[in-house]
């Protein structure tokens, strides 16, 4: 089987499951076929996980900006404590 056809043979694949063509890295169209199927067969086991996951790495990111302040901030927070509310040694 020469590339052109196993090219052919992936796409046909990926038309019929809507497993990536790069996912099939088979040598021939049964490989290919149970890669696919195989992919499919862990999605469905997984459906819903990885938004969970998503959920959870958004509220830490959101949480870990909330309260951890840059160096930035820390001295606009100093700079307004002392100086804008006359706390000013100077």
């Amino acid at each position: 089987m020469n590339v052109d056809e196993l090219n052919m043979i992936k796409q046909t694949i990926h038309n019929e499951t809507g497993v990536p063509v790069e996912l099939l890295d088979g040598e021939t169209e049964e490989e290919n076929r149970s890669r696919a199927l195989a992919l499919m067969a862990y999605k469905k086991e997984n459906v819903g996980k990885s938004d969970i996951i998503e959920q959870i790495n958004k509220s830490l990111d959101e949480a870990s900006r909330h309260t951890i302040k840059t160096k930035r901030e820390k001295f606009a927070d100093w700079f307004n404590d002392t100086v804008k509310n006359k706390n000013c040694l100077f």
